[in-house]
């Protein structure tokens, strides 16, 4: 195992680009996106690679991406308004790179997001509450956007205060995972095409305060 650490860092969001072997990380309290490249070889505590900051931000971006793929999504609040940065070719990124294009979605708090590049989908968790907001042609979208279509999270036994911590796409299963502050964690099949209150194909309860982490 290899222990990657930036001193002083408390980490918010980590993504791994596993066809180039990239580990993305970023802190709460900087702008900055690290980058280890080649992570699966390296020795712990090295320091990384490459490291660009999120233009206008504050805290910590989170991140998302798809395996094997170049495109990097990082959602972060600038100045009270949800922005999605997008890298197309984020293992150029470095220093003072600028995103290829700023994304200002609709109904969205940064928190949870996913993305399926088979359908060009991009999944943005409603922040303190159950909405998920779908976004077509997420890889060339820009500026102001709707949401095509919103999917709502509703499942037995689901408390009335409980919200979306997490989001991750399975794009060969078409598999949306989703986790929730209380715990549950569920599957929805056939994600691509889904719409309004669909029922959980699967449900899992665990201890509680489920965020998702890499899946490969």
């Amino acid at each position: 195992d290899v222990a990657l650490r930036v001193q002083g860092a408390q980490w918010r969001a980590i993504w791994y680009e596993e066809g180039r072997d990239i580990v993305y990380a970023t802190g709460r309290l900087s702008p900055t996106i690290y980058a280890w490249d080649g992570a699966s070889s390296m020795d712990t505590d090295t320091a990384p690679t490459r490291t660009f900051n999120v233009p206008g931000a504050i805290g910590g971006a989170h991140l998302t991406g798809a395996p094997n793929s170049d495109y990097l999504f990082a959602a972060v609040p600038i100045s009270g308004v949800a922005k999605v940065f997008v890298y197309p070719q984020a293992h150029t990124a470095n220093g003072e790179t600028v995103p290829a294009r700023v994304i200002e979605p609709q109904g969205f708090g940064t928190h949870a997001l996913a993305w399926d590049p088979e359908s060009d989908l991009l999944f943005l968790g409603e922040s303190d509450g159950n909405d998920i907001f779908v976004y077509t042609d997420a890889s060339s979208a820009e500026g102001a956007v709707a949401p095509a279509r919103t999917i709502t999270v509703n499942f037995t036994g689901m408390a009335g205060n409980d919200s979306i911590s997490g989001l991750a796409s399975i794009p060969e299963y078409d598999l949306l995972i989703v986790s929730m502050f209380s715990g549950q964690v569920l599957a929805y099949r056939n994600a691509s095409a889904a719409n309004g209150t669909p029922a959980p194909d699967v449900q899992l309860q665990t201890d509680g305060g489920v965020s998702l982490g890499v899946m490969r």
